[in-house]
């Protein structure tokens, strides 16, 4: 069993100054690395938010409306956080998943599906 190894998802975005908006502004990620060569290169960019971290890029090569599962715990608190902010994107409610575990799920700008999920103690 590999243990010391991480995934860690691309997820296409069409517009860098409303990716930020959204995951920055909206959703408390930090900004941990961005590049892009010139005006017509592709940006490539590293965002993070506690343990989370996500790529993003505008390549063509990458999928659009990408799902990413990521174990969360405070997911009650992060959902507050995130009402409180009056965000503009979906984000659903807490439900409990056939798996016993608390979920929520939130859609990018660009389609992309964030499912954050906690396992639920009773």
């Amino acid at each position: 069993m590999i243990t010391d190894q991480r995934v860690i998802p691309i997820l296409k975005i069409v517009d860098v100054i409303r990716a930020k908006e959204f995951y920055v502004d909206m959703m408390g990620f930090e900004v941990e690395w961005e590049k892009k060569s010139d005006e017509k290169s592709s940006i490539y960019m590293i965002l993070s938010y506690k343990h989370i971290i996500l790529y993003f890029t505008d390549y063509d090569e990458v999928a659009s409306e990408s799902s990413v599962f990521i174990e969360f715990s405070g997911l009650k608190e992060y959902q507050g956080f995130l009402l409180e902010r009056k965000a503009e994107y979906m984000i659903a409610d807490l439900n409990m998943t056939p798996w016993e575990s608390l979920s929520m799920e939130v859609v990018d700008p660009f389609g992309n599906k964030l499912l954050f999920c906690e396992p639920f103690n009773g």
